[in-house]
This record gives C-alpha cells, structure tokens and sequence, in this order.
C-alpha cells in the first residue's frame, strides 16, 4: 500500500495533466480558425513558420527529417503537409545534389508573402493569449513549461533507446 501522502500528489498530478489537456483543447479551438482563414492548417502553417525561421537565420532549404525534428512530428505526418503546401505552391521540394534519396525543402514567394501578410495577426492573436497574465506570471508559466517540455523529451529518449524496457 503506498504511503498515505502518495495518493494527494498523484490525483494533483492527474488533475494537472486533465488540465493541460484541457488548456490544449481551447488553444486549438480558438486558434485553429484563425488559421483556416489562411487556408492553412496550424500544421501547414508551423511548416511555413519554420521555413520562415530557417531562412533568417540563413538556411534557405531544409530537408523534411530537419522539419519533423523541428516540429516533433513523425516524417510520414510531414509528408503529407509538405504534399498540401506544394500543391498551393506555397513551398517547393527539389532532390538534393548530394543525396538524390533526400529532398529540400524550400518557402517559394508565394509563402513568404502569405507569412508576411499573416504574421502581425497571428502575433496579435498570440499576444491576446497573455494579455491579462502579468510579466511575472508568465516568466514562471514558461519556466514550467519548459520543466514539463524537458521531462517529456527525457522520457521520449528513454522510450526510444534500445536499453529501454519494453512498456
């Protein structure tokens, strides 16, 4: 029988995770159609976003496993979203010169210009999410995500490893 303290922690622990479950669900509900207003998917549009980033910092193409990594997506759900983008010839994939089994993965104008068109809204959209949240509070709000990100990625690792039992 475990300790008579162990059982308030784990329906804590439950009760959180219901809630971030919870607050989850109402991000994508409320941003999900923001989105479509584009035509894009919040999927197609983390693409182009990324796509976005790499080329500020100077990477003009990516290959789609860098996307998935980027994203936390596993490639065959990428592919997919790379077909869609394609066909609205938002982006473009072209084999790569070393590796003709690799394809890159580049933002054509059309796309940056869609992302220049929407990121102010989005922006805007994102800063209504925290907008009555003090600068405190959300400096801890993001400590605490990034101490559950971590813990999620350490357990990812562990789940991946071939020392890992099987669950």
């Amino acid at each position: 029988m475990p300790p008579a303290d162990a059982q308030p922690k784990l329906d804590t622990q439950i009760l959180l995770f219901r809630q971030f479950i919870n607050t989850w669900a109402w991000v994508r509900r409320v941003m999900e159609p923001k989105f479509a207003r584009t035509g894009l998917s919040s999927a197609q549009w983390s693409v182009i976003r990324a796509l976005a980033l790499a080329e500020e910092e100077g990477k003009t193409e990516l290959m789609p496993s860098e996307l998935s990594q980027k994203l936390i997506v596993r490639p065959p759900s990428i592919t997919g979203v790379l077909d869609r983008l394609q066909r609205q010839h938002l982006i473009t994939r072209r084999p790569s010169e070393t590796d003709g089994r690799v394809k890159l993965v580049r933002l054509t104008d059309a796309g940056r210009k869609l992302i220049a068109q929407t990121h102010d809204r989005y922006t805007t959209h994102i800063k209504q999410l925290f907008e009555n949240m003090s600068r405190a509070d959300q400096r801890e709000f993001a400590r605490l995500l990034t101490f559950l990100s971590d813990q999620l990625q350490r357990i990812a690792a562990e789940q991946e490893s071939p020392d890992a039992p099987p669950s």
